[in-house]
């Protein structure tokens, strides 16, 4: 017959051991579950695991939110754990990933959500791009925004002809480009800084924008990594000027090869 551990609870918040041979406690993973307000409510379905000695084998990051929330934790003690059971456990433990809470939302009915899901699957472009769009565009901040999206109370329903016209309007551009130029030329378009860049002219000259993506499949221009959103802004500035050579130029240049 098997043992089922009786779930405990204790605000002796000492008496739980952190060991260096689980993975590291993420605060800022520690912050998120206790700003969400069901935590304290949730957290006695899904209890911190602990061994006999009160090693902490599965749940270290919920036992640290219950303290800075001051309530209890809610733990179950399997007496057969061992060291590696914590291997074991997050072996078999696959977290979500950012398409699994927009469409999880989105099933819920949430409309910003579904705009994301939407453009996602238009443009076939991975999650990461459209984060990026989005707090460039919709006035999030990249600290936190995570945690509101996780959380199901991102709002982008009134920037939605926007988002959904800068996208129709420079992904089949950037894809095009990729085609000709191939991969590992354009990688550097499709980075947060090159998208962050894209988003500013789109906001602020359109005009310019739509220059840039013109010239962009045949730009003469090594598309370099950008280390920061202003060296981003500037790269693509440089693309938005270049010209391609004059007919004089080419041949001066070839009589010099």
């Amino acid at each position: 017959m098997v043992h089922i551990p009786k779930i405990q609870s204790t605000k002796n918040y000492d008496c739980f051991q952190f060991n260096s041979w689980n993975r590291k406690v993420s605060q800022s993973h520690v912050d998120m579950l206790a700003n969400d307000p069901t935590f304290p409510e949730k957290y006695p379905t899904a209890p911190t695991v602990v061994d006999s000695n009160f090693n902490i084998i599965d749940g270290q990051h919920r036992c640290r939110a219950a303290q800075k929330l001051n309530i209890p934790v809610y733990f179950i003690v399997d007496p057969t754990a061992t060291q590696d059971d914590v291997r074991v456990r997050n072996m078999q433990s696959r977290a979500w990933k950012g398409k699994n809470f927009v469409n999880y939302y989105s099933e819920m009915g949430k409309k910003s959500y579904k705009i994301m899901e939407e453009i996602i699957e238009k443009h076939q472009i991975p999650l990461t791009y459209l984060n990026a769009i989005i707090v460039k565009m919709c006035d999030y901040k990249q600290i936190g925004y995570v945690y509101i999206f996780k959380r199901g109370d991102l709002n982008i329903e009134k920037y939605e002809n926007m988002l959904k016209d800068f996208c129709d309007l420079c992904f089949p551009v950037l894809k095009l480009c990729r085609t000709i130029k191939g991969d590992k030329i354009t990688t550097p378009l499709f980075t947060q800084s090159y998208l962050f860049g894209f988003a500013h002219y789109y906001m602020n000259d359109r005009d310019f924008f739509k220059k840039v993506l013109q010239k962009l499949p045949k730009c003469g221009i090594d598309f370099t990594h950008a280390q920061s959103y202003e060296s981003g802004r500037e790269a693509i500035l440089k693309i938005g000027n270049w010209s391609p050579p004059k007919i004089e130029q080419i041949k001066q240049s070839k009589k010099k090869s």
